[in-house]
């Protein structure tokens, strides 16, 4: 699991791999606790960039971490 983390001003920045087929369940997972940040990709890309609030730095982490391990064991 290779993620890349960038400290941008208030912004957290988080890259990482994800097949396209898991892009919108990430999206929906991240997006779904309001307020706390948002994803963006490129058309056709399997590069992800999650955005939050640098207050939002350590539960981001540990969110990402956690879905991120539960689809590499599913697979």
């Amino acid at each position: 699991m290779d993620i890349q983390i960038k400290t941008r001003k208030d912004l957290v920045e988080y890259r990482f791999f994800l097949p396209r087929d898991k892009i919108g369940y990430f999206k929906f997972i991240l997006e779904g606790y309001e307020e706390f940040g948002y994803q963006s990709s490129k058309k056709h890309s399997e590069i992800v960039t999650w955005k939050v609030l640098e207050n939002f730095q350590g539960p981001a982490h540990d969110l990402l971490t956690a879905i991120l391990l539960e689809e590499s064991d599913s697979n």
